[in-house]
């Protein structure tokens, strides 16, 4: 298990690849200490600020790379808005930061057809449910919008 998923975790060369893993694979449990504080906007902050290579291009790339990064802003929001929502009980939560590590770990670096399109089902399916977890008594209008 540890093999393959040390596989699919790029760069793949000696020291590098262990310092991206470890990177990568803290931002759950951060995220999961400052919800745990009452710190929810830390922890969404801890999410986007870990994408920030998006904008470490000219600015005429920006957009193109938030579009290529959509789907792991959502699933990642989605699973920090889960904990926050389960706030007040740490089982729910730490399953929660278990399925992130998942997600970073596992899910996320697969590139085949069919692992997009996992991808891309797990963050329609996330994104809806946070969405109506956290509106939930908003106009039908904030649900068109979002989704």
């Amino acid at each position: 298990m540890v093999k393959s998923v040390l596989k699919r975790v790029k760069p793949k060369h000696g020291f590098a690849h262990f310092f991206h893993l470890g990177l990568v694979s803290i931002v759950p449990p951060l995220a999961y200490i400052f919800v745990r504080l009452d710190f929810f906007g830390l922890a969404v902050a801890i999410v986007l600020l870990s994408k920030w290579r998006m904008f470490a291009v000219q600015p005429r790339h920006w957009i193109a790379h938030v579009r290529t990064n959509a789907v792991d802003i959502i699933v990642s929001l989605s699973l920090v808005s889960f904990m926050i929502v389960s706030n007040g009980s740490s089982w729910p939560q730490l399953f929660w930061l278990l399925m992130f590590e998942v997600w970073l770990l596992i899910i996320k670096p697969g590139t085949s057809v069919l692992m997009v399109s996992i991808q891309a089902l797990i963050a329609q399916c996330l994104g809806m449910v946070a969405v109506f977890l956290a509106y939930e008594t908003a106009p039908n209008i904030v649900y068109v919008i979002f989704a």
